[in-house]
């Protein structure tokens, strides 16, 4: 389809090199994509530059007012661009809103994103804590003899009597008898290498010996906090596509490991 390249620069075919240029500049700056954001705006520069390279260029411009005359002469109707606006002062207010939403959605999947890799990173650390704890207690520990230094009630778990002696501290149930366990009795403990964690208490007294395993007590949660947290980290790992459940698991996995490791150090 032939095009008006005059109509479409707004100019007459008598028209100068300066007033191409001025018209073209100017229509140009108009429907530039990158300030117009119409949907014809785009078509419209490629019209305005198409028009452009060939008014501007004088070997074009001879061939292209030959064909203009004999299309004009014929009657024949050029083809017309769409319709282009310039945008509302509304609709630049709402393009704005929409831009500065989605900047606000972008910054907040980046910010989850970055918590969730946190999370994981917490969790990941964890299960092989938990796992190095495990390991570290089923493991032959050594064994030594020392006094009891002192026994009072535990804090947090009143169900059971802190032992203290020089090289390690461990929970007994508070009905064990007082006058077989007080301060100066040895002790038979075996502990861990690594953690230090008491094994097994073994005391012997006038009527026999007295053997007990401090963490798989009943009353002692230590243990139970442990598989605890450690079944978290696992779930954990195993959902880390998850926002929700990775978060919500790694704020439970501090949590009680928190706890349990207040109980056992």
């Amino acid at each position: 389809m032939f095009k008006d390249y005059y109509k479409i620069l707004g100019i007459s075919p008598t028209s100068d090199q300066q007033t191409i240029k001025t018209n073209f500049r100017k229509l140009a700056f108009m429907y530039h994509p990158d300030l117009n954001k119409s949907p014809q705006a785009k078509y419209k520069f490629q019209e305005i530059q198409e028009a452009y390279e060939v008014l501007n260029n004088g070997q074009a411009r001879a061939k292209y007012d030959i064909l203009y005359s004999q299309f004009k002469q014929k009657g024949f109707v050029t083809k017309r661009a769409p319709e282009v606006r310039q945008q509302t002062a509304k609709e630049r207010r709402k393009e704005q809103l929409l831009k500065k939403a989605k900047e606000k959605h972008r910054k907040r999947e980046k910010a989850k994103k970055q918590e969730k890799e946190r999370a994981f990173a917490f969790s990941l650390v964890v299960f092989f804590f938990t796992l190095a704890v495990f390991f570290d207690y089923i493991s032959p520990g050594t064994k030594i003899t020392e006094p009891i230094t002192n026994r009072y009630n535990a804090a947090l778990n009143p169900m059971s009597d802190k032992i203290i002696t020089p090289h390690s501290h461990f929970l007994i149930p508070n009905y064990k008898s007082a006058f077989i366990i007080h301060k100066g009795v040895f002790v038979e403990l075996e502990i861990s290498y690594t953690f230090k964690i008491v094994k097994y208490a073994r005391i012997a007294y006038s009527k026999g010996e007295l053997v007990f395993y401090p963490y798989f007590h009943y009353t002692n949660l230590v243990v139970y906090l442990f598989f605890v947290v450690h079944f978290f980290s696992l779930f954990a790992l195993f959902y880390r596509k998850n926002y929700d459940i990775i978060l919500g698991l790694s704020i439970a996995q501090g949590l009680f490991l928190f706890i349990a490791l207040i109980i056992l150090f």
